[in-house]
């Protein structure tokens, strides 16, 4: 009889272990930057767009948008993070009202704001709008996307794997 208990625990276990995906065991990135956009040389006051779209590494659309991403101007530790919501009773399987909420630090909270795509046909694209440059933006700049923790990305928190990129931007 214990003989068949421990069996049977065992078999419970490495079935726990299995049904954990393959990415967060390993921690490998699902998807990896397709384009990072924006660096360069900007007059003060000039418009401005800084965007990073990520692809899954074989196009396939599988888990490719992102749950959170965080634009950082590295000279102050400004930033924008930008998570990727959902509302209602079926988002744990990906079903629900999708869009993004965004938290800036005083510096660039009236300066910016989030451009992308529509959340609930995808979120793939993250990008920072400035209206107006000024010589405080002159940075190097870190954008940091975290995946979503499952498929459909209904789930309120991230996997914990994170691509980062930086451009450079000098306001003169």
């Amino acid at each position: 009889m214990m003989k068949l208990l421990v069996l049977s625990l065992v078999g419970v276990a490495v079935c726990l272990c299995s049904a954990i995906p393959t990415s967060t065991q390993d921690k490998t990135p699902r998807f990896l930057f397709a384009n990072v956009t924006g660096g360069g040389t900007y007059q003060s006051g000039a418009h401005a767009l800084f965007q990073a779209t990520v692809s899954d590494k074989d196009d396939e659309v599988q888990n490719d948008d992102w749950k959170f991403c965080t634009w950082t101007r590295l000279k102050d530790n400004s930033f924008c993070q930008f998570s990727y919501v959902c509302d209602g009773f079926l988002c744990d399987i990906g079903s629900g009202d999708f869009s993004i909420e965004t938290v800036c630090s005083p510096a660039l909270r009236s300066r910016v704001k989030f451009e992308g795509e529509d959340p609930n046909y995808h979120n793939r694209r993250c990008g920072l709008q400035f209206d107006s440059l000024n010589r405080d933006d002159s940075s190097l700049w870190r954008v940091e996307i975290e995946e979503c923790k499952i498929t459909g990305c209904g789930s309120s928190d991230g996997n914990d794997i994170r691509i980062n990129a930086n451009i450079n931007v000098t306001v003169v």
